[in-house]
């Protein structure tokens, strides 16, 4: 999320049941609208020097697990720090794989495939059932969970 932005909306990202990240590059925590998530163990990437400020804030303080975003390095430096088996990380050419609801997101790539957990190719499938699936880009794969 930008520097500029001051609030969330109600129910923002509340059909997102696999947000495994947040990254917010406002020093001062935007102000949450009304059930703006669907849990709260997403990790939290925020301002070095601003952890204070969100572990303190409605809404955020909420939240478990805040990093320091540190100064000259992108999101994709960032995501190396988590937890290989958070959902949405994706080094691979700054690939950011999200699940919001039923449907898959795959930002930074054209080119992917879904997998049942069964090993079905799905092809490009956009919307899915509930269940948990694999995600592969290039070389990479990722566990989705649909819930």
């Amino acid at each position: 999320m930008p520097d500029s932005l001051t609030y969330i909306g109600n129910n923002a990202f509340s059909q997102c049941t696999s947000l495994a990240s947040i990254t917010s590059r406002n020093p001062i925590p935007p102000v949450l609208g009304k059930n703006c998530f669907y849990d709260y163990y997403s990790l939290v990437y925020v301002p070095e020097g601003s952890i204070d400020a969100y572990t303190s804030a409605n809404g955020w303080n909420k939240f478990y697990y805040f990093y320091p975003i540190k100064e000259n390095e992108n999101d994709d430096e960032n995501d190396e720090n988590e937890d290989t088996d958070a959902l949405s990380s994706a080094s691979e050419q700054s690939v950011r794989i999200a699940v919001c609801g039923r449907r898959i997101t795959i930002d930074g790539s054209d080119s992917y495939e879904v997998y049942s957990i069964n090993g079905l190719n799905l092809g490009q499938a956009k919307e899915l059932p509930t269940g948990i699936y694999i995600v592969k880009v290039g070389h990479q794969t990722q566990k989705i969970i649909i819930r």
